[in-house]
């Protein structure tokens, strides 16, 4: 089998959603990005905030990927009826330390 690009990495990890995933790569590779990516595309496909569960190594950093999962899942609200109604529930979605 042939290695993956770091596309075809990416890609797996935002739509391979039934899979657990564990990201690990130094500063500035783009993490936060990816992890958001596969959330939003989580929730679009129908699982629930409160089913998924992130996990950071600060405080400050789950605060931050909470943020930005919140901007996107606004974003991608418009038209798309499995993200509105769950938009009030990714405040309790557990992300933390």
């Amino acid at each position: 089998m042939a290695a993956m690009t770091e596309k075809e990495k990416r890609d797996h990890i935002i739509t391979s959603i039934k899979e657990n995933m564990f990201v690990e790569a130094g500063a500035g590779a783009g993490k936060t990005t990816l992890i958001v990516n596969r959330i939003v595309e989580q929730i679009s496909h129908g699982i629930r905030p409160k089913e998924i569960a992130a996990i950071t190594y600060t405080n400050k950093a789950a605060e931050e990927l909470r943020t930005r999962i919140q901007a996107s899942l606004i974003k991608e609200a418009k038209g798309n009826k499995e993200i509105s109604a769950v938009l009030d529930e990714v405040d309790s979605m557990p992300i933390s330390t």
